[in-house]
């Protein structure tokens, strides 16, 4: 990584350098320098989905994130399971495919038997 980071969590070319995204200024957490593992990302409009394992989420929960208006946080309390391996973008939803076992786990769990479709409003 250049301009003294050692690695990024999400980052931006401007046209000179890379720019880290997921910061407090952003709406991001503090990650406080831990490694992440993102392997996808979805722009929806002012929507940013991304897909895998950010520090501070236990392994095996959430794996599904969204940064909107400046908020970061799980996307509809988030994926149980191993990060998704297949995202599909629709125009009314979302629908992802792999290794998960139910949405919302902390909240109100439904079962995904490995997909899970979120309907946009």
């Amino acid at each position: 990584a250049s301009g003294g980071a050692s690695h990024y969590i999400l980052a931006a070319w401007d046209g000179d350098t890379w720019v880290e995204q997921a910061t407090p200024d952003n709406g991001f957490p503090d990650f406080g320098g831990e490694t992440s593992n993102l392997n996808a990302i979805h722009q929806l409009g002012e929507r940013v989905i991304l897909v895998g394992e950010l520090p501070g989420y236990p392994f095996g929960s959430g794996n599904v994130f969204i940064h909107e208006h400046g908020q970061f946080g799980l996307l509809a309390g988030g994926l149980a399971g191993r990060p998704p391996s297949a995202v599909l973008v629709t125009p009314d939803a979302i629908i992802f495919g792999g290794a998960i076992v139910e949405a919302d786990p902390d909240g109100q769990p439904v079962s995904t038997l490995g997909i899970a479709r979120l309907a946009w409003d």
